[in-house]
């Protein structure tokens, strides 16, 4: 890099992140000069210029030929790469809030078995990877290249975790807002047809008069393999598998701070299950409290999230395995706090 001849581009992501981690201050400070500086520290503030940015026209094509360049090394989908971070089959149906979050703020949210560790053996081999498995006397890493690697543990001089995701932050100097935006379209194309009912009408919800936008079930994509629409009180009913969900797209005027309220069902005997909201690339979860029975309808607030202006997507889905059906939801309200 210092005599020009290596780019941070040929370096990638995760190479130059644990180079300039390992550099010490002085050193990275001059690398970061080098290379056209370090990726931006304010990670929730480059998703939300991300999220801005993004094209509404994007090609699933063109976002495969990248996935397979950038992505494949740590992730499989639709027979490309290797499976080493999380199954993006499962990631699918996400919202653009979502996966932009998780691409390029990777740390925000870590699950143990993707955490970092940091390896260096008495013969001055150093490694990077994640956990795949571990015994008394040995530990195999996974590593971005693909590779799994045992070592053994005697000869092990230090082994730690970074705390940090295997997935390094800095995709941003790979990927510009319209790249990232055909990547999005190549994971969001291996997502099943949302299924129809009657009186069940998918479609943009633009704000009212006061700013807030009120997400009907009519209005949403339905998925999963018990959800459906009832006609009768216009509600989403029946979620009793994890795998149900719906998703609504929505549009608002201004940024800030949003009350979550539903309008929603549930018999006092079947309460209790958990849900969770993913919208503006944050994630609101709650227990349902009962109502009475299913034919009581009551709006009650649930939390508050922040949004941007502009269109976005709200998910809401069940969290675990249910006893018995989740809710009964005729709405849900966003209102401007």
């Amino acid at each position: 890099m210092l005599a020009g001849r290596v780019s941070r581009h040929d370096l990638g992501p995760s190479a130059f992140d644990r180079l300039v981690r390992a550099a010490g201050a002085e050193r990275a400070e001059r690398m970061a000069r080098l290379a056209g500086g370090l990726p931006d520290p304010d990670r929730v503030a480059l998703v939300e210029r991300y999220a801005a940015a993004l094209p509404v026209d994007r090609d699933p094509v063109r976002g495969r030929e990248r996935f397979a360049q950038h992505c494949a090394t740590c992730h499989r989908l639709d027979a490309i790469g290797t499976p080493l971070g999380p199954d993006l089959a499962a990631l699918s149906n996400r919202s653009d809030e979502f996966l932009l979050a998780a691409i390029l703020d990777p740390n925000r949210a870590i699950e143990d078995k993707y955490l970092q560790y940091l390896a260096q053996t008495d013969d001055g081999l150093q490694l990077a990877g994640v956990i795949v498995t571990e015994t008394e006397a040995t530990v195999t890493l996974g590593t971005v290249e693909g590779k799994e690697v045992t070592l053994q543990r005697e000869r092990l001089e230090a082994f730690e975790a970074t705390g940090r995701s295997l997935m390094p932050d800095g995709f941003e100097a790979q990927l510009d807002p319209a790249a990232l935006a055909d990547v999005l379209a190549f994971l969001q194309s291996n997502v099943t047809p949302p299924k129809r009912f009657a009186g069940n009408d998918p479609q943009l919800v633009t704000a009212d008069g006061l700013g807030g936008v009120t997400l009907a079930a009519k209005h949403a994509r339905i998925y999963g393999p018990s959800l459906v629409f009832e006609a009768t009180h216009e509600n989403l009913g029946w979620w009793i598998d994890p795998k149900d969900h719906a998703i609504w797209e929505f549009e608002i005027d201004q940024p800030g701070r949003y009350a979550v309220l539903f309008e929603y069902a549930s018999d006092d005997g079947s309460a209790g299950g958990r849900w969770s909201v993913e919208a503006g690339g944050q994630s609101l979860e709650g227990t349902v409290t009962g109502t009475g029975s299913w034919d009581d309808y009551v709006r009650k607030p649930v939390g508050s999230i922040r949004l941007r202006a502009g269109r976005q997507t709200l998910i809401l889905r069940p969290l675990g395995s249910l006893d018995s059906a989740l809710i009964d939801l005729r709405a849900i309200r966003l209102e401007p706090e």
